[in-house]
């Protein structure tokens, strides 16, 4: 367990880092516009792709790793069951997307002119099904060396390639999905489904769709929440005003990437542990996870914003947006309450069968809404959504906590 936290954490600090040097390198080689471009795709990516996964990210290990010590078979159904799921979604959207280029970068960017970005955006959503399939069946096995070692490949290492030999926002778009669909259908092809035993069962499909269609909501609401106020800006200031805001949500991402490890081993041991019922072992990772979540995030937040416009300019250069620190500020003022929420999702979900997340996020999701229509601050046009999006964090993770208490105090580890 200490073992799979230790190299999980490394790898996604490494991530982090190739992160922001993917990032810088954007930001100087393709311009204010082609940065705000490329920033605004990778986050549609970010955007759409739960809500095409049907919940099926996190229903592929939890019932691979609760059923595969007493039926491998069925295991692999679990599988099965929810790589076909995903795969349809992901070809549904690649189609039309491809069939109506001009209507897709119109709903995206609010410009037709975007059109030729339909095929890069197709082919990294294509890439990343292949990487998130793989990646949810060596976590369901908590085989976390695998995980790790695609997640440097795939999420670390081929961005940073494509943005440094490429020099067009289309291009390190391109690229970055060619190289996702290499790698994931290699491992896919080669070392997955070679292994599968079995066929496909209509419960074991029926039983991840269930659960996965309650997490749907969740994963959609979510992207929405984190999609909408770099759209909403794109749609009332011009794409490099949503692409200041889409990059300082890429930095909460990132820095809630730094707990992401909690949540990634728990849920298959969680899973297993609630199979053994061993109810110490959920009551006292819980615990450790919310109290060193809680403090090195916290750690992070003071550290950025007094040092905000240093750190940006050592990140990203000279050539700085002054809007740009005012509105990463913003952003990071939500890093603490946001990496709790991701430490402890995971927790949660191998706990309840019913969308007990879906709930909480859905809740954040109508405070933002209900901010955004009531806000009216006008000294700074990125202000009012993500002061939506900072309040409506604070409201998930305080739904998050009572959540993790409710599983403490009762002490259970029946499926709910």
């Amino acid at each position: 367990m200490k073992k799979d936290l230790f190299i999980t954490f490394l790898t996604q600090v490494l991530v982090l880092i190739c992160g922001l040097l993917v990032y810088r390198a954007a930001n100087q080689q393709l311009g204010y516009e082609g940065f705000a471009i490329y920033a605004l795709c990778r986050r549609t990516n970010s955007f759409l792709f739960p809500a095409l996964a049907v919940g099926c990210s996190v229903a592929i290990p939890r019932y691979i790793a609760f059923s595969r010590t007493k039926n491998k078979q069925m295991s692999d159904s679990y599988f099965k069951g929810g790589m076909f799921i995903v795969s349809i979604t992901v070809f549904i959207f690649t189609l039309i997307v491809n069939m109506f280029p001009e209507v897709a970068a119109k709903l995206l960017f609010s410009n037709s002119k975007y059109s030729n970005l339909a095929a890069p955006i197709s082919m990294m959503m294509v890439g990343y099904m292949l990487h998130s399939i793989s990646y949810a069946y060596y976590r369901g096995h908590t085989r976390m060396v695998a995980c790790n070692l695609l997640q440097i490949i795939n999420i670390a290492i081929i961005p940073v390639v494509a943005a440094y030999t490429t020099k067009t926002p289309e291009a390190m778009l391109g690229w970055t999905g060619v190289g996702w669909v290499f790698t994931g259908g290699c491992v896919f092809a080669m070392s997955i489904l070679p292994k599968l035993t079995g066929s496909l069962s209509c419960m074991s499909l029926k039983e991840v769709f269930v659960f996965g269609i309650q997490r749907m909501p969740s994963d959609f609401g979510f992207a929405t929440l984190f999609g909408l106020p770099a759209t909403l800006t794109a749609h009332s200031a011009g794409v490099i005003a949503g692409g200041h805001v889409a990059f300082g949500i890429s930095l909460l991402n990132m820095c809630g990437s730094v707990f992401g490890p909690i949540g990634l081993v728990l849920l298959p041991r969680a899973s297993a542990a609630i199979a053994c019922n061993d109810s110490a072992f959920i009551n006292k990772y819980i615990k450790l996870a919310l109290i060193g979540t809680s403090v090195l995030s916290f750690t992070i937040f003071l550290i950025f914003e007094f040092a905000a416009e240093p750190i940006l300019k050592l990140y990203l250069g000279s050539n700085l947006s002054p809007s740009l620190v005012s509105t990463t500020r913003i952003v990071m003022l939500a890093s603490v309450p946001y990496s709790i929420y991701v430490a402890s999702r995971s927790m949660i979900d191998a706990f309840f069968v019913i969308g007990i997340n879906t709930i909480n996020v859905l809740l954040a999701l109508g405070l933002f809404m209900i901010l955004v229509n009531c806000t009216k601050l006008e000294f700074n046009y990125a202000v009012s959504p993500l002061s939506a999006l900072v309040a409506s964090l604070f409201l998930l993770t305080t739904a998050t906590l009572m959540t993790c208490y409710y599983i403490v105090r009762n002490n259970k580890t029946n499926f709910h």
